[in-house]
């Protein structure tokens, strides 16, 4: 990972670049960062000690917390294509969770493996299904949901300059 974010941050040296990566704990980093705090906060140690070991300025590090597909837990309205009950099971997911962010536990437990219980057969049209549950989440929905994301889309934003509309779908619609 580090040949590749230093190697991409010299060749779009006037560009910023920031990263989606899923986080997982057992990421090993040869450095030193905080494991004390909050996840939100070991996250973020992580994030910038391994901005620091790349010194690139352009560097913008951030993992999503668990995986991607937290992010479709932001509006449980949005699964209700796949049947009267899906709503509900994904609230029932969530309030079990502090946050959509939070959601994992253990390896099985992830926000993708638990979305098989409920969409059956989510992961083998994985792309289909997730364009598609996001057609019904608005940034500021995750934003409100995921206080990660919210500060990565707040650095983001002070640093390359605001996006159009917070309330536009993560997926223009017609895509499908």
């Amino acid at each position: 990972m580090k040949r590749d974010l230093s190697r991409i941050c010299r060749e779009h040296s006037h560009e910023y670049v920031t990263t989606m990566i899923d986080y997982s704990p057992v990421i090993s980093l040869p450095l030193e960062y905080d494991m004390s705090g909050t996840m939100y906060d070991v996250v973020r140690s992580k994030e910038a000690a391994i901005e620091k070991d790349i010194g690139a300025l352009n560097l913008m590090m951030n993992f999503e917390l668990h995986e991607f597909e937290a992010y479709l837990y932001c509006n449980p309205d949005a699964f209700a294509g796949y049947g009267k009950a899906a709503p509900d099971k994904i609230r029932k997911i969530v309030s079990r969770a502090s946050c959509p962010e939070m959601i994992n536990t253990e390896p099985n437990t992830l926000p993708s493996r638990r979305l098989d219980g409920v969409i059956p057969g989510y992961t083998h049209a994985k792309i289909f299904n997730t364009s598609k549950i996001l057609e019904g989440i608005t940034l500021d929905q995750i934003i409100s949901e995921c206080r990660h994301f919210g500060y990565w889309l707040d650095r983001v934003s002070r640093t390359c300059g605001e996006p159009h509309s917070r309330s536009e779908h993560i997926v223009p619609r017609g895509l499908l």
